[in-house]
């Protein structure tokens, strides 16, 4: 049996407009790419049928695979970390189902199914089976994910990778496909047009300065365009931390959530505040966008995920976040020490009425820990926390950020 041949072409990205590869590239300037670790894409074409586009970002860690349906449309497409040294494994799986020939690429009215993997073994899939538009339908699986793993590639050796994630016969009966690369002296490397968007690796929500929302006076906008305006900040109380590790929770289930951030603050007290802004519409109160504590002294210059044992970074799609739920309209900081007394006292109501200029601090009485309780930003929703460091890089400041104002949007009044 005759092995098929499969084209190989090098370039930037995919051209949507032109549906073809963006900005040609010769081997070799890839194979430098790969070495170096610089992005490029891979075109594997069955003659001049595209069928996938490899977006290969090695100092990244990343891995992107779009396959391709016969009107040369995006159909499919896998996101892959290397969450372990040399191996990728698959975040996400999409797949666009076009009803027609002529339906225009990524379509609202398409029929789209996302899979989202933890290697973990859990698995959550979104059916949307009339689109955008119509009911969505979600489910959580448990699954082996051990079979997941892929090899990270090396240079050239795209075949094994495609064929496991397209679903295609690797047994020894089936012939490989032989990769046809053109010569260098045939690729003609055209600069990207100005202005060209390339592609790039998801990157996961990114703190925004997020102390400015504790400067008072500053005007600026809500994620829904309405504008607003910060106060003063409002001293929430103290944290009392004998161990120095504290969580970030709803405080009716923060001894379900008792994993503690990894930094580790000064054993002691410290000073708890909130930014409150309010909506400029006539009747309407303040709202908590953020709750921060301090400890040290030093100024924030720089911002990071406040992360929790066993959480990287790398696990995360574009715009995603490591965070804590809430479902009771409030958050709060909380001793470690003081989880499983605090959630008893919560669930008892043993609690003060909290509102948005009335938070409330609980001392336990047995561990010396404390728990302060503020409203959560708009209600229920799933909310970061940053971790801040002074200019010699010490962490000093843990701001949980309710995400209401838009970044970009502040200028003082």
């Amino acid at each position: 049996m005759t092995a098929p041949i499969m084209n190989v072409r090098y370039g930037e990205d995919w051209d949507a407009g032109a549906r073809d590869l963006l900005g040609p590239l010769r081997t070799a300037t890839a194979r430098a790419r790969h070495e170096a670790g610089t992005r490029y894409a891979v075109l594997l074409s069955n003659g001049d049928a595209p069928q996938a586009l490899l977006q290969v970002g090695v100092a990244e860690r990343y891995l992107g695979v779009w396959l391709f349906d016969g009107q040369r449309r995006r159909a499919a497409r896998i996101e892959l970390r290397e969450l372990l040294a040399g191996r990728l494994f698959p975040l996400a799986l999409e797949h666009w189902g076009y009803q027609s020939g002529d339906q225009a690429e990524f379509d609202p009215g398409a029929a789209v199914h996302r899979e989202r993997y933890d290697h973990r073994g859990r698995v959550t899939v979104r059916r949307e089976p009339q689109g955008a538009h119509g009911p969505a339908h979600e489910t959580v699986n448990l699954i082996d994910a051990d079979p997941l793993w892929r090899d990270f590639p090396e240079f050239g050796d795209w075949v094994p990778l495609l064929a496991s994630l397209s679903g295609a016969s690797t047994s020894a009966s089936a012939p490989r496909p032989r990769l046809r690369e053109a010569e260098d002296s045939e690729v003609v490397e055209t600069p990207v047009p100005a202005g060209a968007r390339l592609w790039e690796p998801p990157r996961p929500l990114e703190p925004q300065q997020p102390d400015r929302l504790f400067v008072a006076g500053r005007r600026s906008l809500f994620h829904d365009g309405r504008p607003a305006l910060s106060r003063d900040p409002l001293p929430a109380g103290t944290l009392a931390l004998p161990g120095g590790r504290v969580v970030t929770a709803d405080p009716h289930s923060v001894e379900a959530d008792a994993d503690p951030l990894l930094v580790r603050l000064p054993k002691g007290r410290h000073p708890v505040d909130l930014a409150l802004v309010d909506p400029e519409e006539p009747g309407e109160g303040p709202l908590v966008a953020a709750a921060r504590v301090r400890w040290g002294g030093g100024v924030p210059t720089s911002w990071e995920p406040a992360l929790r044992a066993g959480q990287d970074p790398l696990e995360l799609r574009a715009g995603e976040f490591f965070g804590f739920g809430v479902d009771s309209g409030l958050a709060c900081f909380c001793a470690v020490e003081t989880t499983g007394w605090a959630e008893r006292v919560v669930n008892e109501d043993g609690v003060p009425p909290v509102d948005v200029e009335q938070p409330v601090e609980l001392a336990d009485p047995s561990s010396g820990g404390s728990l302060v309780v503020f409203r959560a930003g708009e209600g229920d929703g799933s909310y970061p926390t940053w971790l801040g460091r002074d200019a010699e890089g010490e962490p000093c400041a843990l701001v949980v950020d309710f995400l209401l104002v838009a970044p970009g949007t502040e200028q003082l009044g």
